[in-house]
């Protein structure tokens, strides 16, 4: 339990450390710069896996342009092993504003927050994924189910895919793995700190990520399955 205790106050300073240094860039440059983000990202990332011991296997490359990244949502692994490997923007829900530490983290990581329950949150969503990908050229991760949860669990949300179709912005899909599967998942009743001292304790055999070619799409409805199936490997 010492250990466990260690590596989660260790997170939480590296995240507290995180928004000071945030407020300090935008004190002095007035913004958090883009490339302090992305460094910042990616060894908190590192630092995530390399404390919980676990290793990721990945497969495949993040083109260097900007587009819209789908992935199956298992648990809260998903985002470290993806920061790790590329500097990503996210959308969120509006709840984790208020999260202590890594809400206002989030924030000043230029984010994008939806508040589900409106009637012109897809639209509002829509717009400012268009906006990061074409206009400040960044790489937008979605996880289209919404939700974390296993494969075949329910089925994507096409809302990712009508605005790539739209714009014309390209899908890069990924799949990530965990075996066992049960192992990484954080679904339906699970409490975040008893899940992550289960998964400190007993972490997934094999952790991976495969990154497939871009894809271009012209059906959002069948592209989104088509895709949905890739990234959750039943095909």
């Amino acid at each position: 339990m010492l250990r466990i205790a260690t590596i989660i106050i260790k997170h939480m300073s590296h995240m507290a450390y995180f928004n000071l240094l945030a407020r300090w860039q935008i004190l002095r440059y007035g913004k958090f710069s883009q490339e302090k983000r992305y460094q910042y990202m990616s060894n908190w990332g590192q630092k995530v896996l390399a404390s919980a011991g676990i290793k990721v296997d990945y497969k495949g490359k993040f083109p260097d342009q900007p587009g819209i990244v789908v992935a199956n949502h298992v648990g809260f692994l998903d985002i470290p092993m993806l920061l790790h490997i590329c500097p990503l923007s996210f959308v969120l829900k509006a709840e984790l504003k208020r999260w202590p530490i890594l809400g206002t983290a989030s924030r000043l990581s230029s984010y994008i927050f939806i508040k589900r329950d409106q009637p012109n949150s897809r639209e509002y969503a829509a717009q400012q994924i268009a906006k990061k990908v074409l206009e400040e050229k960044e790489r937008v991760l979605v996880f289209p189910s919404g939700t974390t949860g296993l494969a075949g669990t329910k089925p994507w949300r096409q809302g990712c895919f009508k605005i790539a179709q739209r714009e014309g912005l390209p899908i890069y899909p990924v799949r990530l793995t965990f075996d066992p599967p049960e192992s990484a998942t954080f679904v339906g009743n699970d409490l975040f700190f008893p899940k992550l001292i289960q998964l400190l304790r007993s972490p997934p055999r094999y952790v991976g990520v495969e990154v497939f070619p871009a894809e271009k799409i012209s059906d959002a409805a069948a592209d989104c399955a088509r895709i949905q199936s890739l990234c959750e490997g039943t095909v």
